[in-house]
């Protein structure tokens, strides 16, 4: 039998799909995209309001769709409001903490029985997300997934060892370590990282996002000892402004998000940094809206994820005064996207005319290969045989928009 698995929201939650589609094939379904599936599970995410409207879509479409399907809907949405989503087409929810039921359920209700592990079809086998953290306990006045995913709680450092292991036994050339708050990794996310790329041997780890107060001298004295840690830091950065950032219950400041930059440079020169941010938070003046802008260009973000905000149900910043007009909000997200993007152009050209180790993913068009440098940076890489999941050195020449383009110099391996 086919069961389809539809990810909404962030890495943690691939990871998390990636788990019930291991599940799912030990119990001899077969996980794939296409074709007509007897089940569809939906992982839900439930960090603004947009979000939870883009997964009620996609459980009607899977409803409309796939009538005679068993729909399963899982993740921080059917976690919080698990109930709600039945109205639109879902035939179970499904919290977090169970998960790992979701292929006896089925098995249970289409009375598939396991005539044999079946693997997952996938593709070029290049970067593999691996979850080491869940949970949170920061209650940030915006956000609700605190809630939906409990106190923090740890994978072993052995456990992480033995799964990235397994991982580079699969082929996969890079590992990223996810959670929905590293920083509160009872080994210490630096400690870790070194640990799963000393003793994993996998030629490339990257780290998920960030508090600014996490990139401090222990966590990047660790990662500076590990020679796969690939030097980009996503950052959640949220807001410029310090008056805002207390209002959004965050414990830093601008200083602390620019000193943060300042020291991950120190130790990785050629580091690039990524970072989320909110606009339109309740009584966001123009001053602040300015100190944004203000911690983009001086952190030198190379992207920026820009959410304006959204006013979660049972959460303070919902019920704070000075809501903003959508139509303000929206002003203000299209300006600073368009001022994040010149900033980011501007740290592109910085690249131009040296080389990188690229690892390409994809062939977006004849000949041509998308893939990442060590750093992060979305490069093209011409080439007259397929190189994808090979790492390879190639020389920047140019850049278009967010995308960098190189020449090949040699296949490394």
């Amino acid at each position: 039998m086919i069961a389809k698995i539809v990810t909404l929201g962030c890495k943690t939650n691939q990871s998390d799909s990636e788990a019930i589609a291991a599940s799912l094939s030990k119990a001899g379904f077969t996980v794939q995209p296409d074709g007509e599936p007897s089940a569809i599970i939906i992982n839900t995410c439930a960090v603004t309001n947009e979000s939870e409207r883009k997964c009620r879509q996609a459980i009607r479409k899977a409803r409309a769709d796939h009538k005679d399907a068993v729909i399963i809907a899982t993740g921080c949405y059917a976690q919080l409001k698990g109930d709600s989503l039945k109205s639109f087409g879902a035939d179970y929810a499904v919290g977090i903490k169970s998960q790992h039921l979701i292929a006896q359920l089925l098995s249970s209700i289409l009375g598939q029985a396991a005539s044999g592990q079946r693997e997952q079809k996938t593709g070029h086998k290049v970067r593999k997300i691996l979850k080491v953290q869940d949970g949170c306990d920061n209650a940030c006045s915006y956000c609700s997934i605190y809630i939906a995913r409990g106190n923090p709680i740890s994978v072993s450092a052995d456990e992480a060892v033995a799964q990235a292991l397994r991982i580079k036994s699969e082929g996969y050339r890079e590992i990223v370590l996810t959670g929905i708050n590293l920083a509160k990794h009872d080994s210490g996310i630096g400690s870790l990282a070194r640990q799963v790329a000393q003793a994993s041997g996998i030629e490339r780890l990257r780290i998920g996002s960030l508090d600014p107060l996490a990139i401090n001298e222990e966590t990047l004295g660790e990662l500076s000892k590990a020679s796969a840690f690939c030097e980009h830091f996503h950052i959640s950065l949220q807001s410029g402004s310090d008056r805002i950032l207390k209002l959004m219950n965050r414990d830093y400041g601008l200083r602390s998000i620019i000193g943060a930059v300042a020291l991950a440079k120190s130790y990785f020169p050629t580091a690039a940094f990524t970072a989320d941010v909110i606009v339109g938070f309740p009584s966001e003046s123009d001053e602040d809206f300015a100190l944004t802008k203000e911690a983009i260009a001086q952190t030198g973000l190379v992207h920026t994820h820009i959410f304006p905000f959204s006013p979660k149900t049972g959460t303070p910043a919902a019920l704070m005064q000075g809501q903003l007009a959508n139509a303000e909000k929206r002003k203000r997200a299209a300006e600073l996207s368009e001022f994040a993007n010149r900033v980011a152009a501007r740290e592109l050209e910085k690249h131009i005319g040296s080389s990188a180790e690229i690892l390409p993913e994809r062939e977006s068009a004849p000949g041509v290969y998308e893939g990442y440098t060590r750093n992060y940076l979305r490069a093209l890489v011409p080439s007259g045989s397929d190189i994808i999941g090979k790492i390879v050195k190639a020389k920047i020449y140019g850049n278009n928009e967010s995308m960098l383009n190189a020449e090949l110099i040699e296949i490394i391996g």
